[in-house]
């Protein structure tokens, strides 16, 4: 993450004296789902604009923080694609940040499954090991927190308070363009795209996903599926097209 430039510090620290202005355009970042991507084209957008400028959230920011009145967008992507993503992330301890360090639960659970795939066939056997497996479901960074989980108490009803637009990692060029397109940025931007160098540092020989684990991490993220239905919903009925994409395999 590139360090914020003085203008930035200033907006910001401004905003939290003297409240968001009214024209402020708030991303709601969904861990693993493109956050850092779409807070690079944020910044592009930033730096060409006075007003209507994109405050980028932290990940405890929920929908119920925000100004009712005041305008939102968010990402999604696959639950079953963001749980191997989030597992990997955590496994190979990626940054040298305080944050990025496992926690002592974190440090269990990776004593107890050394895989995606291994923790998500885990799930629901009526045993210890099925218990250990929930434990760190809820334990492992990311992988303990739903999408559904930034519009708890708030409920998710996109027609009651509509985003300007819902930006899906599995489509993430042509969703970022369109909500660029609807608040009125007509410059240049560039997303980073996918990091090989990362991905292999995260994948590189870890074992698919098996039905098995799919069928359970479906079971489990039950909740974000559904939400994802919405959020379908609510793209067709505002002219979008496509899915969310296939799960991992």
């Amino acid at each position: 993450m590139r360090p914020q430039s003085l203008r930035d510090s200033l907006i910001n620290a401004a905003d939290r004296v003297l409240g968001y202005p009214q024209d402020a355009i708030h991303f709601l970042h969904v861990p693993k789902t493109a956050g850092s991507q779409i807070k690079l084209v944020a910044r592009q957008v930033n730096q060409r604009r006075v007003r209507n400028r994109i405050r980028a959230h932290e990940h405890e920011i929920r929908l119920l923080d925000l100004p009712k009145d005041q305008r939102y967008f968010f990402s999604t992507r696959d639950p079953i694609s963001r749980f191997r993503s989030a597992f990997h992330w955590r496994v190979t301890k990626r940054g040298n940040q305080p944050e990025a360090r496992w926690n002592s639960g974190e440090t269990l659970a990776f004593q107890h499954f050394a895989s995606a795939n291994t923790l998500a066939e885990a799930l629901f056997l009526p045993d210890r090991r099925g218990i250990d497996a929930a434990l760190a479901m809820k334990t492992i960074r990311h992988t303990s927190r739903n999408l559904v989980d930034t519009f708890t108490l708030h409920g998710f009803d996109l027609f009651q308070r509509p985003p300007i637009w819902i930006i899906r990692m599995e489509n993430l060029q042509d969703d970022l363009a369109e909500f660029l397109r609807r608040i009125g940025y007509t410059g240049p931007f560039e997303a980073l795209g996918e990091d090989p160098a990362a991905r292999r540092q995260s994948y590189d020989g870890a074992p698919p996903l098996s039905d098995l684990a799919k069928q359970n991490l479906r079971r489990w993220y039950a909740q974000d599926f559904e939400f994802l239905r919405g959020c379908d919903a609510w793209l067709e009925a505002n002219g979008a097209s496509g899915g969310q994409g296939k799960a991992a395999n």
